[in-house]
């Protein structure tokens, strides 16, 4: 198969620059083929022991497309990282209007929405 390269399982250890260098570069064939291949909801190990989940490096690189294939794939909208950030701050914090609609619409708790728009008014408002 053509991305072979790409296939491994998110077991205890990975490379965080893995899955973040194919969102980063839009590889969508390899990122297919990730999701075909992989349990998207697994959480895995980045650095010094702290958990992620991929759907945050899709946020994180502000990719919707990306985002999208992973919730459509049965990612988990309400996970956090090792930090507490949650997939919805994270689009706060890149400021996507589109992630964070997308995620809205997939059932992001409500919790997570309000103080999401506090910090879009503290943001655009200097409150």
């Amino acid at each position: 198969m053509k991305y072979l390269k790409y296939k491994y399982e998110l077991n205890e250890k990975v490379d965080y620059t893995y899955v973040g260098s194919l969102i980063e570069d839009r590889d969508i064939d390899a990122i297919k083929d990730f999701i075909e291949n992989n349990d998207i909801n697994k959480e895995f190990f980045v650095y010094n022991d702290c958990w992620h989940y991929v759907i945050l490096d899709a946020i994180y690189f502000n990719n919707y497309e990306v985002t999208k294939m992973f919730i459509d794939a049965g990612a988990d909208v309400n996970v956090s990282d090792c930090d507490g950030i949650s997939a919805l701050e994270y689009a706060c914090k890149v400021d996507n209007n589109e992630i964070i609609k997308l995620l809205i619409d997939s059932g992001v708790d409500e919790y997570e929405y309000r103080e999401c728009l506090k910090s879009k008014k503290k943001k655009y408002f200097n409150l």
